[in-house]
């Protein structure tokens, strides 16, 4: 009889739920963003390349809009809250989405806006870009990709 209120007592003092790790998403967690057109690119990065990375919890565009949705402030977010009113089809719809906020937020002269990558896309050819107008040569892409990346600050 000891030995079954031991076990008794033991099974009690396990936790109800084993503790189990949730998964961290390695990018930072985006900024919010307010309108101010300066930081749009920078806000389009970071939360596509934070949703980009854990596809299992952004897995619909609706969830990704949504999830836009909470980094806005001021506004931004006053802009929005006519979209979200109206059942607005464009919440269901992430590149609509931010085709929409990219016309209502212009990039000031001399920005560029950010290429958003979707998976399985084909990056444009290098003919379209800086190196147009010499023959292509073997690292032609990685150099500009490269170069890229360090203009966004993402390598040093």
């Amino acid at each position: 009889m000891d030995g079954r209120v031991q076990l008794i007592k033991a099974l009690l003092a396990l936790p109800l739920r084993p503790q189990t790790r949730r998964w961290r998403n390695p990018i930072p967690f985006p900024e919010t963003f307010d309108g101010d057109t300066d930081r749009l690119p920078e806000f389009i990065v970071q939360t596509g390349a934070y949703m980009l990375v854990d596809e299992t919890l952004f897995s619909s565009d609706a969830l990704k809009v949504t999830f836009l949705i909470t980094r806005l402030t001021g506004p931004a977010l006053q802009w929005v809250i006519p979209y979200i009113r109206k059942e607005s089809p464009l919440l269901n719809d992430y590149r609509g989405f931010l085709a929409e906020m990219k016309a209502k937020h212009p990039l000031h002269l001399g920005q560029e806006a950010p290429v958003i990558i979707e998976e399985g896309a084909l990056l444009p050819d290098v003919g379209d870009h800086p190196l147009q107008g010499r023959p292509r040569e073997a690292g032609d892409e990685e150099r500009h990709l490269q170069g890229i990346a360090g203009e966004q600050g993402l390598v040093h």
